[in-house]
C-alpha cells in the first residue's frame, strides 16, 4: 500500500500489536537496489516472516523497466514505475522461493 512514512509506521505498529502471534519483519530500504528478489534471497532473516513490511521501496526502484529481454513485454511495462513492473515480473519467482499468497 502507498502511504506517508508516518502512516506507514502507525500501520506497522498496529499490525505488530494486533497479530503479535505472527512473525512480522520490517525491511527498511535505505539505499538504491537493482534487484528486490536478490535482496530478499540474501536476507535469510526474512525468509520465515509471516508478514513482511517494506518501507521506501518507491524511492529506490524509480527507474523505468528497460532491461527486459522480451521487447514486447518491455514496451508494455515502460510506462509503469519500476517498483510495480519489477514486482510483477518477479511474482512467479517470489512464489516459488517464498510461501506467499
Amino acid at each position: 500500500m502507498r502511504c506517508s512514512p508516518a502512516e506507514g509506521e502507525q500501520i506497522i505498529k498496529r499490525a505488530i500489536r494486533d497479530i503479535s502471534h505472527r512473525s512480522i519483519h520490517v525491511l527498511r530500504i535505505d539505499q538504491p537496489i537493482n534487484d528486490f528478489y536478490e535482496l530478499l534471497v540474501e536476507r535469510k532473516d526474512l525468509h520465515k516472516a509471516n508478514v513482511l513490511f517494506v518501507t521506501n521501496i518507491e524511492e529506490f526502484l524509480k527507474a523505468k523497466v528497460e532491461d527486459v529481454a522480451d521487447s514486447s513485454l518491455s514496451e508494455k511495462l515502460k510506462n509503469i514505475t519500476r517498483p510495480l513492473a519489477h514486482l510483477s515480473l518477479l511474482q512467479p519467482k517470489l512464489k516459488e522461493q517464498f510461501s506467499i499468497c
